[in-house]
């Protein structure tokens, strides 16, 4: 797209949006009762500070001090930062942000990229210049070395050069990598792209990950996770979260999460690590958007749980030693900064905050507000501050919160930010370490670094430059380096520069700490995909001996990538799978992780596991598994799949484990309204199942039946749509992308987390007015479906739309991706607002389930 006419879709937005903030932010739910703060509870003022007085407003954990780094006129409204090789830091400046309670002219292309430099050495940036600008709310920058850096700003990803050394980009290309909401929700679009250690750029709130050759992208789809902002591990792992849950991750590379068409949610993916959501702010904080809410506030008017957590960061550095490893996370709503332990949990992890009535970093003044952090050359944490008192973006304020913004001057000033370094208290200051400009023998003692941010660096560069001759001080690394961070790094390069050997490879299979002997078994999906004898065999005897979860659950994903053609190599991996499970079994992450490499074997591998010794051991973990890959078959829709497990359920014995496979057969059926599964004729299987004297078994088999068409009986099927029907189909899909498939997903495949499917979903294709109860009035807690439990942090209401737009909307996502159900009136939505127009609170499923 050429910069005149993105320009011009981002006027178009800003108008549009100024238009729905009118609405959005007035037009509530008629009856509901948003009632403003209690007169008892004393509001503070907060005046705008200047850099000096926000300082002091600060309490940090115990030998610690923060530092200012930066702050107006040097940069403004910072969103990101982040350090390049040669110590500079980059900025992201979205200016156009909310400029007013309205959000009036919010698509202007009045942000920047900005890089700022410490000419003098006393620690506080004081040059700067402007490397992009022009851009209409940009969200994220990824400095390439030479010159470029990868850009993200609606309505694309961008690749951007500074051609003749001035520090201005003056190349820009569109890598055609377009995202949806970037101008109509900033919320839930693409941002901060990170480079991971295998060399592929992720990005948070975005479904590919990318690796660049020059000017050239390829993309690979992954599984979506975070809302705003992630961080790698020390071993590449991912951390993210959504704004009501503070603290989830990848446990494994997310690539693999996709592989398998008919796997929903795999339990390696966008798992949540702590489930606990309380949190401890300095102040109170009634400038909340949902405050009004039973539960949001405490009784002294303390935010009680999370409701704008964003940018989880891993700190990798050497500075603050004793918080390595340690994740931090911001909470702009309360004013403070979270710092969580992570700990090992089978193949998965958990976290609890670090301190239990306290956090790591908080402050009295209502306008700081961290939305981002980063790691330094220097190893301390760097605090991005937007520093305002209105961040809550127009498309969900409240009048509860609108009311203060306006009472209470919270929307002016605009354009200031700070960003902070927090370091130990004692000793000087240190000097950044500069990797740019070093020799490759440098390059090599600084892949050993004690820092992190260094560690990326000098990988990055000597790959960058191609640097071969250093494998074999690298390989040195991977066999004797003290510290296992080092050695895996050594690892991630080597791969980078192609000099990793079987002998290295080797070496490190056998490394006595987990992470590394990790890193060695995903090295090897290369070579396993391509059949390779040697690879398959070195991993199939670690299966056989493996005892760390994690480090069977990478050789049960890498071995998943065998090629299909060789029927005893299937097999061979198969029986190590099998071994795999055998010792691991109970682990939910390990099991999904086999069963991803098995599509379209899934009969196949069931059978083995019914038939196996060391399986049948396994009890309910083994039974967990015989469900899990039955809902694949019945979500693929395989009519011969389908009739085989359903014979060989029948066939099993104890009968226990013939359920578990009926059960997941049943949970992965379609539901009533979608398209029904054809079959030549009905498996004699159904009618024993219907006749079944098992309560649980004559279930299945009525769910067979609603689930089975035989093509020559079906009759005309669907009524034909009208073209007036069509129309408001297809506003419904419009007012679905922009309202819901953030969170839903553009498939209706839902996100783990945040937002359970739509997809063949019985609250989708069942009761239109539980639907429209849903949207009209929001939804918070647990909720089951197609046999499966969700926690919902909370899905806030939509009454702020009108209700043909909602009918519109409901009727898209009934009769999408083959669902067959009815259409929505607005007479019926205006029905259920009407109904429910005295509730203040979000329904639960157990509400509605009742009704």
């Amino acid at each position: 797209m050429k910069r005149t006419k993105w320009i011009a879709l981002a006027a178009v937005c800003a108008l549009v949006g100024g238009l729905r903030a009118q609405r959005g932010d007035q037009k509530d739910a008629p009856g509901t009762v948003q009632a403003p703060p209690p007169d008892w509870l004393t509001i503070p003022p907060a005046p705008p500070l200047r850099p000096a007085e926000e300082l002091a407003s600060f309490r940090v954990e115990a030998g610690l001090v923060v530092e200012l780094v930066a702050s107006e006129p040097l940069i403004e409204d910072p969103v990101a930062a982040v350090f390049d090789a040669e110590a500079r830091l980059w900025v992201v400046e979205m200016r156009g942000f909310m400029p007013d309670a309205d959000g009036t002219n919010e698509g202007e292309p009045n942000g920047r990229i900005v890089v700022l430099v410490d000419r003098d050495g006393d620690g506080a940036m004081d040059e700067r210049t402007v490397f992009a600008d022009g851009l209409a709310l940009p969200r994220g920058v990824l400095p390439l070395g030479e010159g470029r850096a990868l850009v993200v700003a609606p309505p694309t990803i961008w690749l951007m050069a500074d051609r003749d050394g001035d520090g201005r980009a003056d190349e820009r290309l569109d890598l055609g990598l377009e995202y949806p909401n970037g101008f109509s929700d900033p919320e839930h679009a693409a941002n901060t792209p990170l480079v991971g250690p295998d060399g592929w750029i992720h990005l948070a709130r975005f479904d590919r990950r990318l690796r660049l050759a020059g000017t050239r992208v390829t993309s690979e789809p992954v599984a979506m996770g975070g809302q705003w902002g992630h961080a790698f591990d020390d071993e590449g792992r991912l951390v993210h979260n959504g704004n009501s849950d503070y603290l989830r991750g990848h446990p494994a590379a997310p690539h693999y999460a996709v592989r398998h068409p008919f796997l929903a949610s795999p339990a390696f993916a966008n798992q949540q690590y702590d489930r606990d959501q309380e949190l401890w702010p300095a102040r109170v904080t009634p400038g909340v958007n949902r405050g009004y809410q039973s539960g949001t506030l405490r009784a002294d008017g303390r935010l009680a749980r999370f409701t704008a957590a964003c940018a989880p960061f891993v700190y990798r550095g050497d500075w603050l030693t004793a918080f390595v490893g340690n994740a931090f996370v911001c909470e702009p709503s309360a004013h403070l900064v979270r710092r969580a332990v992570l700990e090992p949990a089978g193949a998965s992890r958990r976290g609890r905050v670090a301190e239990k009535g306290a956090e790591f970093l908080t402050s009295s003044d209502e306008r700081f507000r961290p939305v981002n952090l980063t790691d330094g050359p220097d190893g301390a944490l760097y605090v991005v501050d937007l520093y305002r008192g209105l961040i809550q973006h127009r498309n969900y304020l409240t009048t509860y919160l609108r009311r203060q913004v306006d009472e209470r001057g919270l929307a002016a000033p605009t354009h200031r930010g700070r960003i902070w370094r927090v370091r130990p208290a004692a000793g000087p200051r240190r000097p950044p370490v500069v990797v740019a400009g070093r020799s490759a023998e440098e390059l090599v003692a600084l892949v050993a670094h004690d820092n992190g941010h260094v560690r990326d660096h000098a990988q990055r560069a000597l790959i960058a430059a191609g640097e071969r001759r250093v494998a074999p001080a690298l390989r040195e690394l991977v066999a004797r380096a003290p510290r296992a961070a080092v050695r895996s790094q050594a690892l991630w390069t080597l791969a980078g520069l192609g000099t990793l050997d079987r002998a290295t490879l080797a070496v490190a299979r056998r490394d006595l700490d987990p992470a590394p002997r990790c890193v060695a078994v995903a090295q090897h999906d290369a070579r396993v995909a391509g059949g390779d004898v040697l690879a398959i065999a070195a991993l199939s005897g670690m299966a056989e001996t493996e005892t760390d979860a994690r480090v069977a659950m990478q050789i049960a994903l890498t071995l998943g990538a065998a090629p299909r053609g060789n029927a005893a190599q299937r097999r061979a991996v198969h029986d190590a799978l099998l071994a795999l499970l055998a010792r691991h079994g109970g682990d939910a992450a390990l099991r999904d992780a086999v069963i991803s490499g098995l599509a379209g074997e899934e009969p196949v591998f069931a059978a083995r596991l019914l038939d196996d010794a060391r399986a049948q051991a396994l009890g309910s973990a083994g039974d967990a598994c015989l469900r899990r890959l039955a809902q694949c078959v019945a979500r693929s829709r395989d009519a011969a799949a389908i009739t085989a497990l359903l014979e060989r359920a029948l066939a099993t014995s104890p009968r226990e484990r013939g359920d578990a496979l009926l059960r997941g057969l049943a949970e992965g059926l379609p539901g009533k309204g979608s398209k029904r599964i054809p079959f030549a004729v009905v498996p004699p299987a159904v009618a024993v199942l219907r006749q079944a004297e098992n309560a649980v078994r004559r279930e299945v088999g009525e769910r067979l039946a609603e689930s089975i068409e035989i093509p020559a009986e079906s009759g005309s099927g669907t009524p034909e749509l009208t073209p007036g029907e069509r129309e408001r189909l297809a506003r419904g899909a419009a007012g679905y992308a922009l309202h819901c498939a953030a969170c839903h997903q553009p498939g209706g495949q839902g996100l783990e987390g945040l937002a359970p499917p739509l997809l063949g979903s019985e609250w989708v294709l069942g009761d239109p007015d539980v639907l429209a109860r849903i949207v009209l009035r929001g939804l918070t807690g647990p909720i089951e479906v197609a046999g499966r439990r969700y926690e919902l942090p909370l899905m806030p209401d939509h009454a702020k739309l009108g209700d043909e737009e909602i009918a519109e909307i409901l009727s898209h996502v009934r009769r999408a991706w083959d669902h067959e159900a009815s259409l929505v009136s607005p007479s019926a939505v205006a029905a259920q607002r009407q109904a429910t127009a005295s509730r203040t609170q979000p329904f639960t499923a157990a509400e509605l389930r009742a009704r």
